[in-house]
């Protein structure tokens, strides 16, 4: 069957290190922003589940 995506127009996958997912984390319980302002701030999609 022939694809019609190259490889080429794929996007990448995004890889957090673990120091990233730390510092989401706390920022996440210390409440102090809301989940759109962190979403922004660390330039994630927002959550669905909310």
């Amino acid at each position: 069957m022939f694809n019609f995506i190259s490889e080429t127009m794929k996007a990448k996958r995004r890889k957090f290190t673990a120091v990233f997912k730390a510092q989401l984390a706390l920022s996440a319980i210390q409440e102090r922003k809301t989940l759109a302002e962190l979403s922004k701030q660390f330039e994630l999609s927002m959550p669905k589940y909310g």
